[in-house]
């Protein structure tokens, strides 16, 4: 939730918003939940808004999500955020070109991986030492380790709630690859190859098969 209390001084006393909470989620039929953390600021038309964020209903694994609420001020100073439940879309504050945002959908590599892109989770020190580019492929190996398919992975959080994802590798006899949606270490599906068999991943047990016709492969 959002509360506000204003002072005179940094040092108090406080004064604490007779509406307290401003901002809060009241039912579990509301789409956002646990909205907090907010930020107050004036746009350019004078206008005042809120950015906070909150986790979608059904959706939590998407993590926190940035919102943004409208402000109106009471006649005795205080905040008011006017967005209730923000399930509608709200009007463009401003008009003219907006930047672009998401996330890009799909990725050339030209250079190893950034924060945007993908990381590595549980990286070692030494982690980006075993990928490099590679005609704008991202190569990577560990050589000699075998590990879990969500080990060391490089992986990229879904943003939206309908995300279709595709990707195009080539397994060697030295090193398994593997395309895999993730939950957490133990709960993920996919399929991996090893130059020779085929893997299955499904409630984050792993199945092998017979080698397909081709090594290269699309999971989506």
């Amino acid at each position: 939730m959002v509360i506000v209390a204003r002072s005179r001084s940094v040092n108090g006393p406080w004064q604490n918003c007779p509406h307290n909470p401003i901002v809060r989620t009241t039912t579990d039929a509301e789409r956002w939940w646990s909205r907090g953390h907010a930020t107050l600021f004036e746009g350019p038309d004078g206008a005042w808004w809120m950015v906070y964020h909150g986790y979608e209903n059904g959706y939590r694994t998407l993590g926190r999500q940035t919102l943004l609420d409208r402000v109106e001020w009471t006649a005795d100073g205080w905040p008011r955020a006017v967005g209730g439940d923000l399930s509608r879309p709200l009007a463009k504050p401003v008009s003219g070109t907006s930047a672009a945002r998401g996330i890009a959908r799909s990725t050339i590599f030209h250079s190893l991986p950034s924060a945007r892109a993908g990381a590595f989770t549980r990286a070692d020190p030494d982690e980006m030492s075993r990928a490099r580019i590679e005609a704008g492929s991202l190569a990577a190996c560990r050589q000699g380790r075998r590990v879990p398919p969500t080990a060391r992975h490089l992986r990229s959080r879904w943003a939206t709630t309908r995300t279709r994802s595709a990707s195009r590798w080539d397994s060697t006899a030295t090193c398994r690859v593997a395309c895999c949606c993730c939950f957490d270490d133990r709960l993920y599906l996919g399929m991996g190859h090893d130059g020779t068999r085929m893997t299955s991943y499904r409630g984050g047990k792993a199945a092998t098969g017979g080698s397909p016709r081709r090594r290269h492969a699309s999971c989506i």
